[in-house]
């Protein structure tokens, strides 16, 4: 950060942040976090949240619903078929699955979890230890996740439609 020319971020910037967060605490927090990642450099981060813009400006959270989606596109593209089916799994059992209940329950290799879940720390409390629980930072991220009007293709939906779209019978 010693190269990043202060103020940092800029006025116009924390304007645009205060404007897209509409009052919601959750908004900052995970913009927060999303920017506060350990693997990418913070002003890049930022950057991404920045340049994105609200898909739909009719509804309230669509600050936030761009948030997410971007949140979860960097997850990379290999991996988004497990990626929903760990949503689903977290979405609708929460807080009963460890990295390695994940692992074991979806058949994937030891780290693989961890691996795919690692672009999501701003949505997700993911444990060191692999017996602790994951957890939803914010009620408001699975809200997201079961309205398909406002996650698109990163909808969880209920129990029952994932198991339809899973055996092909929609």
């Amino acid at each position: 950060m010693k190269n990043i020319p202060t103020p940092w971020p800029s006025p116009q910037t924390l304007k645009i942040l205060i404007e897209r967060s509409s009052g919601y605490f959750v908004y900052a927090a995970t913009v927060i976090k999303f920017v506060d990642d350990k693997y990418f450099w913070p002003y890049q981060q930022l950057d991404i949240i920045i340049q994105s813009l609200p898909l739909d400006l009719e509804s309230p959270f669509a600050a936030l619903d761009q948030l997410y989606i971007q949140i979860l596109k960097g997850v990379p593209t290999r991996h988004l078929c497990v990626l929903s089916d760990i949503l689903s799994a977290v979405a609708h059992f929460q807080s009963h699955f460890t990295l390695g209940d994940l692992e074991e329950l979806l058949g994937l290799e030891p780290g693989n979890a961890e691996l795919i879940l690692r672009p999501l720390h701003s949505v997700l409390q993911i444990p060191e230890a692999m017996w602790a629980q994951i957890e939803v930072h914010h009620a408001s991220f699975l809200d997201f996740l079961k309205d398909e009007t406002r996650s698109s293709c990163f909808y969880v939906g209920s129990e029952e439609h994932k198991i339809l779209t899973s055996t092909g019978t929609s």
